[in-house]
């Protein structure tokens, strides 16, 4: 099931997708992966055919919009920055391990 969500890095929303198992239990314990495409794509491209995938087999799995494209906060838009996807990829990894320490 996808679940749409959101996430703060450094003061930017970033937008994603939340994909859980079918029979997935808020209480239970999953493997999590995270699903990105290349610097410019955006989470209904590949990532997203990927990530469905992933909770199709029981995992959770989470692709998101890097900031400045997509769905997610950024100006100027399609800004080409390694240093800021590395921070939004640490952020995603941050809002994953909040998710567990939740259930």
């Amino acid at each position: 099931m996808k679940h749409a969500i959101k996430f703060d890095r450094d003061g930017l929303t970033l937008v994603g997708d939340l994909y859980t198992p079918e029979n997935f239990d808020q209480n239970g314990q999953y493997l999590a992966v995270l699903v990105q495409g290349s610097f410019s794509s955006v989470k209904e491209q590949m990532a997203g055919t990927y990530a469905e995938k992933f909770a199709g087999q029981g995992f959770v799995a989470l692709s998101f919009d890097y900031a400045h494209y997509g769905a997610s906060e950024g100006s100027p838009r399609q800004l080409e920055a390694p240093a800021e996807k590395l921070a939004d990829l640490q952020s995603a990894v941050s809002y994953l391990l909040d998710l567990s320490s939740r259930g």
